[in-house]
């Protein structure tokens, strides 16, 4: 739904992609009258060391007249191992990053940007920022992403296995990179 008068009533639904799912962070952002929306679709099951979770690939959408139409859905990822996500937007400039499941404690933290609005083939190359071989280690997750002109602006968690935790099995850490 949408609001033209800061929330105080609202248009009817609409809907705007069909077979996904919105991961709880960061979904949604407006900037003036283009809206960004990020959702997971061609889900499957994935076990990981908690249970069992959906996982997918990230299809993108964008509307340029504040929500009344959308383009059409743009595919991402292809590797349909997406768990969770997050997105920003600085400008013209759409970035977003996600941990994966590849493995059964999680993955890698990846990044993705399109200096066009997200424009489909406008899309960087997957950059795979931490997890398993790379800074953060293995079971990096819960990716959250700051834009700022031109700066990218990423954190996440990873376990850290060797160490020792006093409440908990699990030692998270915390990572940080910005764009140069």
């Amino acid at each position: 739904r949408r609001s033209l008068d800061q929330g105080a009533t609202w248009g009817t639904d609409t809907r705007i992609a069909t077979g996904g799912h919105i991961h709880f962070t960061d979904p949604i952002v407006a900037v003036g009258a283009h809206v960004y929306v990020v959702y997971i679709g061609d889900a499957r099951n994935a076990t990981l060391f908690w249970g069992q979770t959906r996982v997918g690939n990230i299809y993108f959408l964008h509307s340029g007249d504040g929500g009344t139409t959308w383009d059409a859905p743009c595919r991402l990822t292809t590797v349909r191992d997406v768990f969770r996500l997050s997105m920003d937007v600085s400008g013209s400039r759409v970035d977003v990053a996600w941990s994966d499941a590849s493995t059964l404690t999680g993955g890698g933290i990846h990044y993705i940007g399109s200096p066009s609005r997200g424009v489909c083939g406008s899309w960087s190359a997957d950059v795979n920022l931490g997890g398993v071989g790379v800074l953060g280690g293995e079971g990096a997750g819960r990716p959250q992403v700051a834009s700022f002109g031109s700066y990218v602006h990423i954190i996440w968690e990873a376990e850290v296995p060797t160490r020792t935790c006093i409440n908990s099995a699990i030692c998270p850490d915390n990572y940080y990179v910005r764009s140069t």
